[in-house]
């Protein structure tokens, strides 16, 4: 080694060697301080007494002042509270009008919703008329029973057209025995009235719903016969139990299903000729 770079070496030594005696001193000063505040901490004592301010809601003796405020207070108060009851129920008044009026309005809605939903079927119709160059009306026109070909059919009178023609309905072929009975109610048993009519109990076109008294007119069409205590019932034997007091208090010959005639009750004859004008159709 050069002369030199010992001396660089001894020199480093030393400046390495100073700091490590003043840093240990430092350190072990900073040491004791930091135990004499530990000691005075340690050694302080607690407060005997902590406060703080707070607000509690308690009673308080008022003065006459006081009460002389708080009494005026309580009228105004009062006023108030009786304004606000008021226009409570003025409101809900309002309300209930309101809610009247709004009903009123849905139910107008409706109506009116319903006429355009007509009107539109209306506006339908024409344009269908004027596509198709027809329109549909109400034209008279006539049944025909054409009991040999077993047939009912509709045609129109105005231009002699058959608009439907169907099969015969058993009731409707019953109309032919209808005749062949004299027009004895397709061979029900009933009573023969003054003017010759065959009354009979029937449900007519009701299809069971009710049942009443009944005629055959010369062309065959059924016909109701009407009469004091000849309501339409809802049972069978009801309207047969009105037929057959009726009858009898009328002298109506009893005519069973077989075409058989039986007098009627001869106290009762004397009321036959008060009734020749009744049972016209209802």
């Amino acid at each position: 080694m050069t002369v030199l770079g010992r001396g660089l070496n001894e020199m480093l030594n030393h400046t390495a060697r100073v700091p490590r005696g003043i840093f240990g001193a430092y350190e072990k000063e900073e040491a004791n301080v930091a135990k004499k505040k530990e000691e005075a901490v340690e050694a302080k004592e607690a407060p005997a007494m902590h406060t703080e301010e707070i607000e509690r809601n308690l009673e308080c003796q008022l003065t006459k002042e006081d009460i002389e405020q708080r009494a005026a207070q309580t009228s105004l108060v009062n006023r108030d509270r009786l304004g606000e009851l008021s226009k409570a129920s003025s409101l809900r008044g309002k309300a209930a009008t309101l809610r009247a009026q709004a009903k009123e309005c849905v139910e107008e809605a409706k109506e009116c919703q319903e006429e355009a939903e007509r009107l539109m079927e209306e506006v339908n119709d024409l344009i269908d008329a004027v596509t198709d160059k027809v329109e549909k009306r109400q034209v008279k026109c006539r049944r025909e029973y054409d009991y040999k070909a077993d047939k009912v059919r509709v045609i129109r009178l105005d231009t002699n057209e058959t608009v439907e023609e169907r099969e015969m309905r058993s009731s409707e072929r019953q109309m032919a025995l209808g005749f062949e009975l004299n027009q004895r109610g397709q061979g029900e048993d009933g009573y023969m009235d003054k003017r010759g009519r065959f009354l009979f109990v029937s449900d007519g076109i009701s299809d069971g719903e009710e049942w009443g008294t009944f005629y055959r007119s010369e062309t065959g069409s059924l016909k109701r016969f009407t009469g004091k205590g000849l309501d339409m019932r809802k049972e069978r034997k009801q309207a047969e139990d009105d037929l057959r007091k009726y009858a009898e208090e009328h002298g109506f010959k009893y005519v069973d299903g077989g075409g058989e005639e039986k007098a009627a009750p001869a106290e009762k004859q004397d009321k036959v000729e008060d009734n020749d004008n009744e049972g016209e159709a209802a």
